[in-house]
């Protein structure tokens, strides 16, 4: 009997708390906004793409310790509203193909096998 691999999906929630806005209008990137939890290294980057240019997926790590994830250039003054209003802010990274970034805002709901980073 053939072997099948188990895709084991893992998701991994880590706890925002700083951030970094920075405008780009080099090749088509219109704002990038850079995420820290509590560790030195940033956790993610959301990258505002010009209206109409193609939305490449997110690139996640292996490990989910860190995402680029691309949005349209109108949703950066939303991210950034939340990122400055909100108490607790969560990047949720979810490895099920073709792999998942969210930013919540409050309690983040996990699933599967969980890790919960600060």
């Amino acid at each position: 009997m053939p072997r099948r691999d188990r895709l084991v999906m893992t998701i991994k929630a880590h706890h925002i708390c700083r951030y970094q806005f920075a405008v780009d209008i080099s090749q088509g990137i219109v704002g990038r906004i850079t995420l820290w939890g509590e560790g030195s290294q940033p956790v993610g980057e959301i990258v505002g793409l010009e209206t109409g240019q193609h939305m490449p997926p997110p690139r996640i790590t292996g490990d989910l310790s860190h995402a680029t994830t691309f949005v349209g250039a109108d949703a950066l003054p939303t991210l950034v509203d939340v990122l400055r209003h909100e108490k607790d802010v969560f990047m949720r990274i979810d490895n099920t193909p073709p792999g998942f970034v969210t930013i919540k805002a409050g309690v983040v709901e996990l699933q599967g096998d969980v890790q919960l980073l600060g």
